[in-house]
């Protein structure tokens, strides 16, 4: 149980025994109850406050008479001071009531403040798994690139290998035109001899028209045409490949 204080403000004794704060000035300036002696506020003490209330104090003596217009004006003053009081307490409760309500602002505050705290781990958690996430992507990025690259690589390469097997085929399809060109020369010329010997000894006798071995006419074609023609037919039987250039490199050896 707190202890009672033994000095008490003339608040504190109206909160507690209640009357007015004329009412017990008069007390005090009767001599009726004891004050701590020293200016400033003014205390009273509590145990003759309380002699008092039992009736052991002697009873303040009675106000001198006044006249009419003074009681009327002591009244007025006593209502006032009462009002006074009342608006000390109205004002002392207001206090209270603000300093709750600071109170619950800063409550609020400081609860909207974690929230807000809360909801900003959240969000960098989040963003750290965003992070994590893009960092994988840039990742798979970065391995298509490469497999891209030496894709790309390759692709060149046999681009570059096409190029000189084609370039290897032209070679060797204007070799074998022109070997079947002068194949065909000196075929038509040996022809060309023997008709005429034939024709010489026995020239009554038809000469025998020449079928060559794919079977095409020889007799008024024309040169060009046949050559074009049986390199046709070779490119058509297979196409021609490093193993004849090892061959011939080998033969050559």
């Amino acid at each position: 149980m707190t202890p009672q204080k033994a000095w008490l403000t003339i608040k504190e004794i109206i909160q507690e025994y209640g009357r007015s704060q004329h009412y017990w000035r008069t007390l005090i300036k009767d001599g009726v109850l004891r004050i701590q002696p020293g200016g400033g506020l003014t205390l009273v003490e509590r145990a003759s406050i309380e002699s008092y209330v039992r009736g052991e104090a002697p009873s303040p003596p009675p106000a001198p008479s006044a006249p009419a217009t003074t009681g009327k004006s002591t009244a007025e003053l006593g209502k006032m001071q009462e009002q006074a009081e009342i608006d000390q307490l109205a004002l002392a409760g207001s206090k209270r009531k603000l300093e709750k309500a600071k109170i619950d602002a800063e409550l609020a505050d400081r609860r909207s403040a974690h929230e807000l705290l809360e909801h900003k781990w959240a969000s960098m958690a989040e963003f750290d798994e965003h992070d994590k996430e893009l960092e994988d992507r840039r990742k798979v990025n970065e391995d298509n690139r490469q497999r891209v690259a030496a894709a790309g690589v390759e692709v060149s390469n046999r681009e570059s290998a096409v190029e000189a097997a084609e370039t290897r085929l032209a070679a060797k399809t204007a070799e074998l035109k022109r070997v079947i060109q002068h194949d065909y020369e000196e075929l038509r010329n040996c022809h060309l001899d023997l008709k005429d010997r034939d024709y010489e000894y026995r020239p009554q006798r038809a000469f025998p028209v020449l079928w060559l071995p794919q079977g095409l006419y020889f007799g008024n074609a024309p040169l060009a045409d046949v050559v074009d023609a049986e390199v046709a037919n070779l490119d058509g039987g297979g196409g021609f490949d490093d193993e004849d250039e090892e061959d011939e490199g080998s033969e050559a050896g």
